[in-house]
């Protein structure tokens, strides 16, 4: 399987998923577990279940087990993808280094001036 999803790729895949959906009065037909959509969007599994349990991303649950419909997944990948409000999951970058330069020099300020001997 491709690492990554071409954008003709990721609209049939979409196409495909909204397919589902009944003409009639817009009832969504089956869900698809977490686990195929992360599979099928090339987005950790980890990371959807996160975003679901922190309600970041609609999805459908019952009792422990969480599944998305078509149109969840097609919103879901509308904020992944660039421009998402969850496109880019910025870290910082734990420097242990600067924050015990930080530590040190707060350490230093905290002392009292040592004065010359009379």
């Amino acid at each position: 399987m491709n690492d990554t999803l071409t954008w003709a790729q990721a609209t049939d895949l979409i196409a495909t998923m909204l397919r589902n959906i009944r003409a009639g009065g817009g009832i969504e037909d089956g869900t698809y577990s977490l686990s195929e959509v992360a599979e099928r969007c090339n987005i950790s599994f980890s990371s959807l279940v996160k975003d679901c349990r922190a309600d970041r991303l609609e999805h459908v649950g019952k009792g422990d087990h969480r599944s998305m419909t078509p149109t969840q997944v097609a919103k879901m990948l509308a904020i992944y993808t660039r421009g998402g409000n969850l496109a880019i999951h910025q870290h910082p970058v734990k420097d242990d280094m600067a924050e015990a330069r930080e530590a040190s020099r707060k350490a230093a300020s905290r002392r009292t001036p040592r004065r010359a001997a009379a």
